[in-house]
């Protein structure tokens, strides 16, 4: 492994992209890419390398070598965040946006079990999103465009055969699922701040 790789897969987690993307854009193992987010998540915790490397199932002094370029990483990060100046009014609108986005993602997500499972096709509810939601899904499609999401969830929310429909619920549940462990959200859309 070397340092740009990890860096890149560091600054895509930190953009919230999630594995699946990640592993899409850089081309990583999927293993790689998941002991890179765990020695992330080890190193911000300030958990002890020893324990890190178990985690990881690395050396102590690979997971020591990581640490050295996750620290570079973490200041170029605050240089960063620093130089932005951040007012109280940004965060918080850039807070209630993260909020509209969970909860479409988690009105995405009921609305599709349903056509996921073996509930007949007569008894399934229309997709028919009404005022608020429907602009919160909008806005959560736009943060992925040109991934799986948008599409599967379009495919699966259209009148048509039963499992066409139900396969694309299920990638898109896949995807969903994903998003609500790493509260994380790609892209951005034109309510981002």
């Amino acid at each position: 492994m070397d340092k740009a790789l990890a860096l890149r897969v560091w600054n895509l987690l930190n953009d919230g992209h999630s594995l699946y993307v990640i592993e899409q854009r850089v081309a990583v193992p999927t293993r790689t890419g998941q002991r890179l987010k765990t020695a992330l998540e080890g190193f911000e915790s300030q958990t002890d390398i020893h324990e890190i490397a178990e985690d990881v199932g690395l050396s102590e002094k690979t997971v020591g070598k990581y640490q050295g370029w996750w620290k570079e990483f973490a200041d170029d990060l605050n240089q960063v965040e620093v130089n932005r100046g951040d007012d109280d009014l940004t965060k918080e609108g850039r807070r209630r946006h993260y909020l509209d986005l969970e909860r479409a993602l988690n009105y995405m997500k009921v609305n599709l079990e349903p056509i996921a499972g073996g509930i007949p096709d007569d008894l399934l509810a229309p997709w028919d999103p009404q005022g608020m939601d429907l602009i919160f899904v909008d806005n959560l499609l736009s943060h992925f465009e040109g991934t799986e999401l948008p599409e599967s969830f379009g495919q699966a929310t259209i009148e048509g055969p039963r499992e066409p429909r139900r396969e694309a619920a299920l990638v898109a549940i896949a995807i969903l699922r994903d998003l609500l462990a790493s509260r994380r959200f790609s892209g951005h859309c034109r309510y981002c701040l």
